[in-house]
Formats: structure tokens, sequence, C-alpha cells
């Protein structure tokens, strides 16, 4: 690289990279990484099933029931929490072992709130892979 007359070689050369204030962007001078911090409603729900599954894993905990055992689960509540369980229903029903996932506005299990919103659930066991 010339500049103004004068020849510069690679081992003469150092690049650093800083990050842009008003960004989300962190550095250490040799990487930088952007992260992008918004949350929208999709990811806000993503987390809200997620939230859910805990729950019922800690309710299939305090029942004692077994690693292998499987449920079926009713469930109600505030309607951005019963989108999310529909949202995911795949994922909820996968990561807590659930044959049916069964939305029941008038059912009264165990209560949690989320985010401060109100969700019951009841999980029943329906049987052992």
């Amino acid at each position: 690289m010339e500049i103004a007359g004068e020849v510069f070689s690679t081992e003469e050369i150092e690049v650093l990279q800083q990050a842009r204030s008003g960004t989300n962007t962190l550095s250490n001078g040799q990487i930088a990484v952007d992260l992008d911090c918004d949350l929208d409603d999709e990811l806000i729900r993503g987390g809200y099933a997620r939230a859910i599954v805990r729950h019922v894993q800690d309710r299939r905990k305090e029942m004692g029931l077994h690693v292998a055992d499987r449920v079926s689960v009713s469930y109600g509540g505030d309607a951005e929490l019963c989108r999310a369980v529909a949202e995911h229903l795949e994922y909820v029903k996968t990561e807590t072992l659930a044959l049916e996932l069964v939305e029941d506005v008038d059912i009264a299990g165990a209560q949690v709130k989320i985010d401060e919103k109100p969700f019951r659930f009841l999980v029943e066991k329906t049987g052992r892979a």
C-alpha cells in the first residue's frame, strides 16, 4: 500500500475494528458482532412457549412422573400465551412428552404467571413410552 509516496507492507499495517456508537455492536478490536436486540411478537411468543414448557416440566416433576411418561395437557389463560402454544404446538408437545395439548378456557389446574399474564394448565399421565 502506498500513501503520500511512502510504501507500507502488510507487516506494518494493523487493522482494528471499533463498534459504532448507537448500535448493538460489540468488538474486541479483532472481531465485531452486531446483535439485533429488537423483539418482535413472534420472538416473544417463542419465549412464552419455552416458559410454558418449563412450567409443565416442573409440574411433571412435582407429580413424580417418570422421564418416559406420556401426558395430556389442558390449558387456558391469556390469549397471547394460548396463541404461543398454538404456534409452537409441536415444540411444546415434544419437550413435555404430551400426546395432546387441548385449549380449555374453563380449565382448573395449576396457575402461573408468565410476563404477568395468567396461564392455567392441567397435566394428566396417559401412559409410558
